[in-house]
């Protein structure tokens, strides 16, 4: 299987949820949550026309500045940020350099509703 977004996350967020996604047996098909996270998607989707696929990825929005990634809740910033700075590293290797910013549609503990990032040589 080639590395995705939803691995990246997934690796961060819980090791045996990313060899099980990795493996085929995602568990997650079912879940509410994951319904009204792609309902969120979709919507604004369908508002804005923004999701772009590049390889095996797929980008929520796409800007002159920014590469934005769009989550349901902030309930995992640091998989979402890697996640994120994942989707920065492929776009660096095609050429193409961007800022990226996390925008939470629901605010959960920390409050934060956007994050905004960089793939500098630390991360």
């Amino acid at each position: 299987m080639k590395v995705n977004g939803t691995l990246v996350n997934y690796y961060f967020h819980c090791r045996r949820q990313c060899y099980l996604f990795g493996n085929r047996m995602n568990m997650e098909d079912n879940s509410e949550e994951v319904k009204i996270g792609k309902a969120i998607h979709e919507e604004r989707n369908n508002r804005e026309n923004t999701e772009l696929a590049i390889e095996n990825i797929r980008l929520d929005k796409l800007t002159g500045e920014y590469l934005t990634e769009l989550k349901k809740s902030d309930a995992d910033p640091v998989a979402a940020k890697w996640q994120l700075l994942y989707y920065l590293k492929v776009l660096k290797e095609k050429g193409i350099e961007r800022k990226g910013k996390l925008e939470f549609a629901e605010k959960n503990k920390t409050g934060k509703k956007t994050v905004l990032l960089e793939l500098t040589g630390d991360t």
